[in-house]
C-alpha cells in the first residue's frame, strides 16, 4: 500500500464484510423474538396494534427496527492512520514492515519507535493534520454502516453510548500504530481524544471535535480540576459551555470534576470515600464500586484547566 488512504479503504472493506455477517445474526434474533417472545402487555397500549390485531414486536418491523452498533476505537484508528501517513509515507522514517514487526511484538524492544508513533499528530489538539483523519475515518465508517440494511429495510445505524466498553473491548485488541499497547483501553468516547493525548487545553479539544460533522449520537468525556470551576473561573467555564453549544456539531459532553490526588487517595482509602460519585462514560457510579482498572483509566484522562 502506498498511503494510509489505501489502508483506510481496506479497513472499510473489511468492516463491510463483517457487518454483512453481523446483520444475519440481527435478523435471526429479531425473528426469534417475534416467534417466541411476543409483547402482549405493551401491544395493548398502542391503538394501531389493537386495531390491527398485530403484536408490537411485529408492528415495529413495519416502521424502524433500529438496528444499532456501537463503534469502539474509531479515534484510535484515526490516530493510527495519521501516524502511519506521517512516519511511514511522508517522512519515510520507518517502513511498513518495521511497523508490523513492532506491532507483532507488542512494541517490545521497539520503545524508541513506539515513542515516535505516540508523539505523531493526535486528534484533540486542534491539529488539522490529525483532525482531518478523524473526520475521514468517522465519516467513512458511518457511510460504510449505512450501506447495510436488515431484513426489514432499516439501515444499520451507529450509536455512541459506549459506557465503559472502551476498557473491556480494549482487552481484546492488539497493539495499534497510535502507540497503544495491546490489551489496554481504547479512547473512552466516540469523540474523546485518546487518553492523555490531548495536550493543548480544553478549547483545542472542542475545536477538534467541532470539525466532525454530526452523524449520530456521540460521546465526549472531559476532566477538569475543581479549582478551575470556583470563584471567577465559573464565568470561564460558562463561556466554555457556550462555546460547546455554539459549535453546533457536538451532541454530548460530560465532565468529571475531581482531581487525581483525591481519586488516588480514594483508591488507597475507600472507606473514606463511600459517597464519592464520578462520571465514567455515559453513566455515573460510586468510585468504590468501580474496578481498579476502570479507576485507573479515569485518573489517566487529561486534567484540563481553563487558564
Amino acid at each position: 500500500m502506498r498511503s494510509a488512504d489505501e489502508i483506510l479503504d481496506a479497513y472499510c472493506e473489511r468492516l463491510l464484510f463483517n457487518l454483512k455477517i453481523g446483520v444475519h445474526s440481527w435478523n435471526l434474533a429479531q425473528q426469534v423474538i417475534m416467534d417466541y417472545n411476543p409483547d402482549p402487555c405493551n401491544s395493548f397500549l398502542l391503538e394501531e396494534a389493537l386495531e390491527r390485531g398485530v403484536d408490537l414486536t411485529r408492528l415495529n418491523k413495519e416502521h424502524d427496527t433500529w438496528p444499532i452498533t456501537i463503534h469502539f476505537g474509531g479515534i484510535n484508528v484515526a490516530n493510527s492512520l495519521a501516524a502511519i501517513q506521517k512516519l511511514v509515507f511522508d517522512d519515510k522514517k520507518y517502513t511498513m514492515n518495521e511497523l508490523l514487526k513492532a506491532l507483532k511484538a507488542n512494541w517490545e524492544g521497539c520503545e524508541e519507535m513506539r515513542q515516535a508513533f505516540l508523539n505523531a499528530p493526535k486528534y484533540g489538539n486542534d491539529d488539522d493534520y490529525a483532525d482531518a483523519w478523524a473526520v475521514k475515518v468517522l465519516t467513512r465508517t458511518y457511510d460504510t454502516f449505512s450501506q447495510v440494511k436488515d431484513a426489514w429495510g432499516s439501515p444499520i445505524t451507529l450509536d455512541g453510548s459506549m459506557a465503559a466498553g472502551f476498557q473491556s473491548i480494549g482487552l481484546g485488541c492488539g497493539p495499534s500504530p497510535d502507540g497503544r499497547l495491546g490489551s489496554t483501553p481504547l479512547a473512552d468516547g466516540t469523540l474523546s481524544p485518546m487518553i492523555g493525548t490531548d495536550r493543548n487545553g480544553p478549547t483545542a479539544v472542542l475545536n477538534s471535535v467541532g470539525k466532525i460533522p454530526f452523524m449520530h449520537t456521540q460521546l465526549l468525556n472531559q476532566r477538569f480540576m475543581p479549582q478551575f470551576l470556583e470563584g471567577e473561573n465559573k464565568k470561564l467555564f460558562a463561556q466554555y459551555l457556550r462555546e460547546w453549544y455554539e459549535k453546533g456539531a457536538i451532541p454530548h459532553i460530560q465532565f468529571n470534576v475531581v482531581d487525581s490526588g483525591t481519586l488516588r487517595d480514594a483508591q488507597e482509602h475507600p472507606d473514606k470515600y463511600t459517597n464519592l460519585q464520578i462520571r465514567v462514560a455515559g453513566y455515573s457510579a460510586f468510585w468504590i464500586d468501580l474496578a481498579r482498572e476502570t479507576q485507573d483509566t479515569i485518573i489517566a484522562r487529561t486534567e484540563q484547566s481553563l487558564c
